[in-house]
């Protein structure tokens, strides 16, 4: 700065007029103006430049004008005032002038008084405006000024007072080195750790330092780093001291810690679960609270009751506390009074008491035994002897018939006289029975002297044992012995009928021993005449009995009699006659099972029936079966009255009935009669060799032989001849089922639908029961009295297969007479192998009759294999096989008719309507003599009515008739039938039929049909097929 200096002063003085010099060392002052001009303002932003001087004054001239600041910068410093001119006064410095607005410079100062005299170009003396004082102190200096044009110029290369800064110079001139502490006394950072961080600045060397406020110190806990080694409160300072938390228990003893910045006391240990140590061990302020170590079971190390105990915490320790304290002792099989001897004294001893026991075993003294007090008998039992007292304590006086045994009479097997004790003693007792005359009440029951009753002579059985059982006698008078009673049987002992009471001797058929019921009081409403209870097993039989139910009138109610009811048992029933008595319902035998059943009960031989009051709500049923099952053999059950509803055998969840032989019918009723009526669950039902037969209805009602009712199961007959038997305006049937789990299954035997009614059908299957028939007869109409008869009739989802089975609707009366062997409506059942019929026309004209077919479906899809389908002379008109909307597969059956003079229009497959059916190798022929004009093959009655598939067929009509009626207006030829859509393969031929409807070796039908839909086997059984291809008809030919 000084050479900068003096440099722009010596360049001032030698370059006056110099442009250069002005602008690179600031203002240049003219002299004789009377004017100085201002200095150059400093640059845009920077320090203002310095005033030039004042202008030298001329002789009263002005001084010169401050100059101009520059933009921004600090107004600069009014001009010095004008050297005085030689011999004149100086003129006063001007004024400095104010920084402008902006950085406008102020105004140049006033000039001074022109001053006396110039000086002598060239001429330089020294100058110095500071503080005179300070010249040569510190930095302080004079500088120079040169004469020019008369005027001494700028004070040049001179150093002026400044403020002190810190460089080890004397800037303020004051002869001190950075006195004041120049940059010092500021906040700053040493960049040293903790404590030592904070500083303050100062002075020094020149320099300005920043020196640490403190010194490192021990490090004390205060979150500080106190001795400035990076790390704080390290060494825990204040720490390890023991202390007291303040918490209570174990929890108080604490050491103490420096942490974030404060000392403080933790505790030596956690809170534990309290332990019994008379310490706080949770630290809540209880000492062993909540008894710990307590509350379990010990053993306190005394006897008896005094023995068990529970811990419990006491002082700091876990002791055992005894629960109890002694007592009295009782009988109770426990130490009470803790003596170590349990029920010592016995207590609750010695006073007489009942023991409950029967007999000599009843009177005792009470005893402690093992803990509890008991009635100890004063005598022991001891084997029973006829002394009138229970002596073996069983609860029976002289039971086994003590000392008896021993006969005293004459005996027929089981039937015997012995000793028997009776009160006490010895007598001589029996089990037969006479009618009044023969038997009394007072009488021993011998042969000789018999009981009158049953009942007696079961008791007497009873008392004797050992499976007595009673025989009865008849007398030779006429007629048969009655006794009227009850009777009750018991296990194990048999009622016997049918002796002599001359001399014992057996004949059922002619000493013929009757029970009758007793008529009850009038305010009952049910009677039964033999009741076998619950418990009763095959080992207790009733053998060659009249039974008769009693007849029951009160007053009002509905009434019920049996002769004979079983109550959740399985007796032996062996030739009984049984007739339920009258009441508004009859029963012969009743069987009830409601426990879950027993084993079934067996029935051999024997008559049962009943005979129903008249009345419009009577009902009579000669077995009944409810819940129970039961064998029978060669029994006959016949419901032989008259009532409103009558029913030979009723079985209600009756499964594993086995009937063998034997006859079941209905009686006469007025709305409907069964033979056989099934419901509920019925598996394992299964009869053979029986005859089934309705009975008669007087009214308008049903005859049924055997009804399948919902039945849930197969019930199976096999070798049952069937009969629908008989109404006067009604229907009925051979078997009727219903329900979609009831299928029963009928093979080898004879169903008839019945007669003399405006209906008869001889198998009816509907609502889905799927029935099954293989190698039975079936014929609808077992006379001449049928207007409607039916051989098979499947309705809704109904029948199943029916296999080998001949079928023929019977023959019908000429009024409007309705004749077919199988009708199907609705159902899709399968028939192979079957001979089909339709009926017979016993007189009339062709008028006469309505529906004539040997089977006729609607809506149906049925299966039709290797059946004779095949007219009965009659003179209506006759569809041999009718297809109503139906579309049955008809593949491999023979069809076959005769047309005749005077008979109305035959025809061998009608079908009307729209169809899908498949006809396929089938024998069509017609056998008429002549050609009547009235026959035909097949028949399509109108254009709706095409078959989808006809094929591979033999038409045969050798003595004329037409083979096809196409839509119900062209007759064909056999071109013509293989021309028509769907058809083909179709021969005309003589199929060479024996009587028995097998093809001869020279069939044109060997070898004719096709594979198509042909069936596994033909009507005999043989395969199909036997040679290189299937044969058409119900035959296929064996080489």
């Amino acid at each position: 700065m000084k050479l900068d200096a003096l440099r722009c002063g010596l360049a001032s003085i030698a370059f006056v007029f110099s442009a250069a010099a002005s602008t690179a060392c600031g203002p240049v002052v003219t002299f004789g103006q009377g004017q100085g001009q201002g200095g150059q303002s400093a640059g845009e932003g920077g320090q203002a430049g310095q005033a030039g001087a004042g202008g030298q004054a001329g002789a009263g001239g002005q001084a010169g004008a401050g100059g101009q600041a520059g933009a921004g910068g600090q107004g600069g410093v009014g001009g010095a005032g004008g050297q005085a001119g030689a011999g004149g006064q100086a003129g006063a410095g001007g004024q400095g002038g104010v920084g402008g607005q902006g950085g406008v410079g102020g105004a140049g100062g006033q000039g001074g008084a022109g001053g006396a005299g110039p000086c002598t170009d060239g001429q330089m003396q020294p100058c110095f405006t500071g503080e005179p004082a300070t010249l040569g102190v510190g930095l302080c200096q004079a500088g120079a000024q040169t004469c020019v044009n008369g005027m001494f110029g700028a004070c040049i290369g001179e150093v002026t007072a400044k403020d002190e800064v810190c460089d080890g110079l004397d800037n303020d001139c004051n002869g001190l080195i950075d006195d004041g502490n120049p940059g010092g006394g500021m906040v700053c950072t040493t960049g040293q750790p903790g404590a030592c961080a904070a500083g303050t600045t100062a002075c020094q060397s020149g320099q300005v330092i920043c020196n640490s406020n403190t010194t490192p110190s021990p490090e004390a806990c205060d979150g500080v780093d106190n001795d400035c080694n990076g790390a704080i409160d390290d060494g825990n300072p204040g720490g390890g001291m023991v202390c007291t938390t303040g918490q209570p228990g174990a929890c108080a003893a604490g050491t103490t810690a420096c942490q974030s910045g404060q000392v403080v006391c933790n505790s030596n240990t956690t809170p534990s679960p309290e332990a019994c140590d008379g310490v706080d061990n949770d630290c809540n302020g209880a000492i062993d609270d909540g008894n710990p170590g307590g509350g379990t079971a010990c053993t306190t190390g005394q006897p008896g009751v005094c023995a068990a105990g529970t811990t419990a915490c006491q002082s700091g320790q876990v002791i055992c506390n005894s629960n109890t304290t002694p007592s009295p002792e009782a009988c109770d099989g426990v130490d009470n009074d803790c003596n170590g001897l349990i029920d010592d004294g016995n207590p609750g001893g010695g006073t007489s008491c009942n023991t409950g026991q029967p007999g000599v075993c009843a009177s005792g003294t009470t005893t402690c035994t093992s803990g509890a007090v008991e009635c100890v008998p004063d005598a022991s039992s001891s084997p029973e002897v006829c002394d009138g007292i229970d002596n073996d304590c069983n609860g029976l006086i002289d039971d086994g018939n003590p000392g008896g045994g021993m006969p005293c009479g004459p005996s027929l097997g089981a039937c015997t006289t012995q000793a028997t004790c009776i009160n006490g003693a010895l007598s001589c007792l029996g089990t037969f029975v006479g009618p009044a005359g023969v038997g009394a009440p007072g009488n021993p029951g011998t042969q000789a002297l018999p009981l009158s009753t049953i009942t007696a002579a079961i008791a007497n059985a009873a008392l004797m044992g050992g499976g007595a059982d009673v025989c009865i006698c008849d007398t030779a008078a006429p007629g048969p012995s009655v006794y009227e009673e009850n009777v009750t049987m018991v296990e194990g002992i048999s009622v016997i009928g049918g002796y002599n009471c001359a001399d014992w001797s057996r004949d059922i058929a002619t000493y013929v021993t009757t029970i009758q019921g007793p008529t009850p009081p009038m305010n009952y409403i049910s009677g039964t005449t033999v009741t076998f209870p619950a418990g009763i097993t095959s080992l207790t039989a009733l053998d060659g009995m009249t039974v008769l139910g009693p007849s029951v009138m009160p007053l009002s109610g509905t009434t019920y009699s049996a002769a004979i009811a079983v109550k959740n048992s399985s007796p032996s029933l062996l030739d009984v006659t049984a007739k339920g008595g009258f009441a508004d319902q009859s029963t012969g035998l009743s069987v009830f099972v409601n426990n879950g059943g027993t084993a079934p009960l067996t029935v051999t031989g024997g008559t049962y029936g009943a005979a129903a009051a008249f009345g419009a709500t009577t009902i009579q049923i000669a077995v009944s079966l409810y819940g129970a099952s039961g064998t029978f053999t060669n029994v006959t059950m016949k419901a032989n009255g008259y009532a409103d509803s009558s029913i030979g055998l009723s079985c209600h969840d009756c499964g594993a009935t086995t009937i063998t032989g034997g006859s079941i019918s209905g009686g006469t009723s007025a709305k409907s009669v069964n033979g056989l009526q099934v419901t509920g669950n019925v598996a394992g039902f299964f009869t053979t060799n029986t005859s089934i037969t309705a009975g008669s209805s007087n009214g308008s009602g049903f005859a049924i032989g055997a009804m399948f009712d919902n039945c849930n199961g197969s019930p199976t007959l096999t070798g049952v001849d069937i009969h629908g038997g008989m109404t006067n305006l009604g229907y009925t049937y051979g078997v009727y089922s219903r329900g979609a789990q009831c299928a029963p299954i009928i093979s080898g035997g004879t169903v008839y639908g019945g007669e003399f009614d405006n209906s008869c059908t001889a198998v009816a299957c509907g609502d889905n029961s799927l029935c099954n028939v293989t190698n039975s007869t079936i014929i609808g109409s077992a006379g001449q009295t049928c207007s409607n008869a039916y051989g098979v009739a499947c309705a809704s989802g109904g029948c199943g297969t029916f296999s080998g089975n001949t079928i023929v609707p019977g023959t019908i009366p000429s009024i409007n007479g309705v004749g077919i062997g199988v009708y199907v409506s609705g159902s899709n059942p399968t028939f192979d192998g079957n001979d089909i019929m339709g009926p017979a026309c016993a007189k009339g004209t062709k008028s006469n009759y309505t529906k004539l077919s040997a089977a006729y479906f609607i809506n149906s899809s049925s299966l039709l294999t290797n059946n004779i389908f095949r007219e009965q002379p009659c003179i209506g008109p006759v569809d041999v096989v009718r297809f109503d909307g139906a579309s049955p597969i008809m593949h491999n059956n023979t069809i076959q008719f005769s047309t005749c003079s005077g008979c109305d229009i035959k025809r061998g497959l009608f079908v009307n309507g729209a169809t899908s059916a498949s006809v396929r190798n089938n024998i069509f022929v017609n056998a008429g003599t002549a050609d009547f004009a009235n026959g035909f093959a097949v028949y399509e009655a109108n254009a709706q009515s095409d078959l989808q598939f006809f094929e591979n067929n033999d038409l045969w009509a050798p003595n004329g008739g037409t083979l096809y009626f196409d839509e119900g207006s062209t007759p064909l030829l056999l071109a013509g039938i293989n021309a028509l859509m769907g058809s083909g393969g179709n021969i005309n031929a003589d199929p060479q039929l024996d009587a028995t409807f097998h093809i001869l070796p020279t069939s044109p039908c060997r070898n004719a049909g096709t594979a198509t839909g042909a069936p596994a086997f033909d009507f005999d059984g043989d395969s199909r097929p036997q040679e290189m291809s299937y044969d058409i008809g119900a035959d296929e030919y064996v080489p």
